[in-house]
């Protein structure tokens, strides 16, 4: 795993009636062949109040190219792979910096004994709230119904993931409750 320069990012400070985006990043990433992990730099933001999106392709698909990602401080984030793949998996991610957060929450959580992974959360007010979540496999597969993931609000204090097939997985998650 290596600290990556920030490839191209655009950022932007939100000024007015945009209501509560404090600022908006955009850049790339990769995962290199044969790594499973890549940090990159980023404008310094509240971690606390913010949250990171990601898209992503690899050179021929696998399930385990599957990337998470997790802002790790104020200027990081982190991208994972389950599969310590001879592809590369190529990232667009976009860092969403909020104003007026009453909490954020995150984590991790691993099920390798079904399709459904139920995980506890502080009470929240769903109807303030976004929820983000990727999942990453740790496969060598090729099975396009392997990747497939939901991930909601079950209720104020739970999430649900739900996932196709029985392998390795990891999920990780991000709840921002808003004022």
């Amino acid at each position: 795993m290596g600290v990556l320069d920030n490839f191209a990012i655009d950022s932007y400070k939100i000024d007015g009636a945009i209501g509560n985006i404090e600022s908006i990043q955009h850049g790339t990433a990769s995962i290199e062949s044969n790594a499973k992990s890549a940090i990159i730099n980023i404008n310094s933001v509240d971690a606390s109040k913010s949250i990171v999106l990601l898209t992503w392709r690899s050179e021929d698909f696998y399930v385990g190219d599957m990337p998470t990602a997790e802002i790790i401080s104020n200027t990081q984030v982190r991208f994972d792979r389950g599969y310590n793949s001879s592809n590369s998996t190529y990232i667009r991610w976009t860092v969403i910096e909020f104003k007026n957060v009453r909490s954020k929450q995150s984590g991790e959580a691993y099920n390798s004994t079904s399709g459904q992974t139920d995980i506890t959360i502080s009470s929240v007010n769903t109807n303030k709230s976004i929820l983000v979540g990727t999942m990453r496999r740790y496969s060598s597969g090729t099975a396009l119904m392997s990747a497939i993931y939901t991930v909601g609000f079950y209720s104020s204090t739970q999430i649900k993931f739900t996932f196709e097939g029985i392998l390795d997985t990891y999920l990780v998650w991000q709840v921002v409750e808003f004022d």
